[in-house]
């Protein structure tokens, strides 16, 4: 557990009220993750004795959500893909809503022709959506007069939906097939479409990326904000408005630079009306916390520093990828994708994709009438189209957000790739299309992408498992607390130097307990801080100096870490190097535990 889930676990064990004041004076972005984690410790016991025992408490909810965000992903990944129709190892378009998910080759013996007719011209007891059943026009009722309104009683079932039997003059038992016809909605393993390769490829590719990971096992909000955007932007592409406002609200609660997911929706959807509206309720309800926080920033964030070369080389390395793997449509021309005309194409016009209806929604029933004589699409178009919708909404998703937030720390010095986590969906998304693009290699050149996949999963594996070790941490709070529990004797005096550095043992009641904290004013609790109020230089040094404190059980940062140039700080290093001994100093991650004592007091 580093400083960071130090901080969480004991801001999450504070009764409520108390926590309350608290996000008055400070953390305010992650309040409502505060109130969550109190929730959950509530419910799990949450180790009031420690934080060793409710770690798998704190982390818990940063693991589901990880899960969460990763099923995410992969329900992007289907929703683009599929957009263009489904592709199978030939190549062919197979459009659900005109043949009812049969691939072609099937259609014929499924409806029961052997030999092709004419253009425009229709077998007898052949149906077009919304006909009514052929035996019901033999009937003599007036049925077939109907069958062109577009109209179908109820029960009856659209076009590739029927049983090819109840579409022939003939009967035939219940459940048999005609010869050499599929079954509707059969798929052949050959033939598993290109979206569902998509979507497994770009969930488990997120799930592998190495800071998704890191988060993911992290008591932070991190994990949670980026289950949000991603649900969000699933949402977005379903055009589930008032969902899509709801879950982005809540992320940006979570922590409020989910925000800067809007930027990137907006290349993709500004010209939907209910994405205006939508971006517009969660800038409104993000304003009362951005108020609040506003405030809080400089002792939120005073900490940081501009963006340095690291985190530009970062942002190369990432953008080189995004565009490297974003796929070049070959077909020229205007985007016809659904998602590239901005979410807004209307039905029947050649913006709208296969199998969309008057709703314009994808899978929603149409009336269509045959067109023989007009130019049939290509088959490659949709594959364009889907391709094009991709890079839309991958691209955009992971280069906007982290470049906003570093050219916006150029003037104020506010970034942390970790508050832009969520934008490694849209280099999932990229990377799991391509590998899904890949068959079965024929040529030398088919090999280099699984080559590369291959070749990368081997530092990808290491990284991963040194992720998961105490090492891939700034510090370890628990480390240190043991430490302090070896060393250290009841009633000793304990200096956190600098004071900030209080959180290591915050969240060890158990051993902060036993000791005395001479340079401590007033509580964290009480002063509704992170880490508490100090005492004047003056009274600390009064303090150390008392005959009662014979013994100082010192936590410091690091050996070449800078000083803390406050007056306090001063005090502490000068009184203990000029009136105590210096007994022992142990090395533990991220930190220094050095025993003092009064001259003659080591032993």
């Amino acid at each position: 557990m580093w400083r960071d889930e130090s901080v969480t676990w004991q801001v999450a064990h504070r009764p409520l009220g108390a926590l309350w004041e608290l996000l008055g004076q400070v953390d305010a972005v992650h309040g409502l993750y505060y109130l969550l984690m109190h929730a959950v410790f509530a419910v799990a016991g949450g180790g009031a004795d420690g934080a060793s025992a409710g770690l798998w408490a704190l982390r818990l909810p940063s693991v589901a959500a990880t899960a969460l965000a990763a099923a995410g992903v992969a329900a992007v990944a289907h929703r683009l893909a599929g957009a263009g129709g489904r592709t199978g190892e030939d190549g062919a378009r197979r459009e659900d809503g005109a043949s009812g998910g049969r691939p072609p080759e099937g259609r014929a013996a499924a409806d029961g022709l052997s030999a092709e007719r004419p253009s425009g011209e229709r077998p007898s007891g052949d149906q077009l959506p919304g006909d009514r059943p052929a035996a019901d026009g033999l009937s003599g009722d007036g049925a077939s007069r109907d069958g062109l309104s577009g109209e179908r009683r109820a029960g009856d079932q659209p076009f590739g939906d029927r049983p090819a039997a109840d579409r022939l003059s003939g009967e035939r038992p219940s459940g048999e097939q005609p010869s050499g016809a599929r079954r509707p909605g059969y798929r052949s393993p050959r033939d598993r479409p290109a979206a569902e390769r998509a979507a497994l490829f770009a969930g488990v590719g997120y799930a592998v990326l190495p800071p998704v990971q890191m988060y993911a096992q992290e008591g932070r909000s991190y994990a949670l904000v980026a289950a949000a955007v991603i649900w969000a932007t699933y949402l977005m592409l379903r055009e589930r408005w008032v969902g899509y406002a709801v879950v982005l609200v809540l992320g940006c609660w979570l922590h409020e630079f989910a925000v800067l997911a809007l930027p990137a929706h907006a290349f993709t959807a500004w010209r939907s009306r209910g994405w205006r509206w939508s971006a517009a309720a969660v800038v409104a309800g993000l304003l009362p916390l951005a108020l609040v926080s506003a405030r809080q920033a400089q002792q939120q964030l005073g900490w940081l520093g501009r963006p340095g070369w690291q985190d530009w080389a970062a942002y190369g390395v990432l953008a080189a990828a995004a565009l490297l793997l974003a796929p070049r449509p070959a077909t020229p021309g205007p985007s016809r994708g659904r998602v590239s005309r901005g979410l807004a194409a209307p039905a029947g016009s050649p913006g709208a994709p296969s199998g969309t209806g008057a709703s314009g929604r994808p899978g929603a029933r149409t009336h269509r009438t045959p067109n023989p004589d007009g130019p049939k699409r290509p088959a490659a178009e949709p594959a364009a189209a889907a391709a094009r919708d991709l890079v839309r909404v991958a691209l955009p998703l992971a280069l906007l957000p982290p470049g906003v937030l570093l050219a916006v720390s150029l003037v104020h010095p506010w970034y942390v790739d970790r508050y832009v986590l969520y934008s490694l969906a849209g280099l999932a998304l990229l990377a799991g299309t391509r590998l899904a693009q890949v068959r079965r290699p024929v040529r030398a050149r088919d090999w280099w992408p699984w080559l590369l996949a291959a070749a990368l999963l081997v530092p990808v594996g290491f990284w991963s498992a040194w992720l998961r070790t105490p090492e891939s941490r700034k510090d370890d709070a628990l480390a240190v607390a043991a430490a302090v529990r070896e060393r250290a004797w009841p009633g000793d005096a304990v200096l956190f130097m600098p004071s900030r550095r209080r959180e290591w043992l915050l969240s060890s009641p158990e051993v902060y307990g036993s000791l005395r904290d001479p340079a401590l004013s007033r509580t964290p609790a009480a002063s509704r801080s992170l880490q508490g109020v100090e005492r004047t230089a003056q009274e600390i040094r009064e303090a150390l100096l008392d005959p009662s404190t014979e013994r100082v059980v010192a936590l410091l940062d690091p050996s070449g870490q800078p000083l803390d140039g406050d007056p306090a700080e001063a005090v502490k290093r000068q009184t203990l190097v000029s009136s105590f001994d210096l007994c022992s100093v142990t090395q533990v991650r991220g930190a220094r535990v050095a025993l003092f004592a009064k001259p003659g007091g080591c032993r």
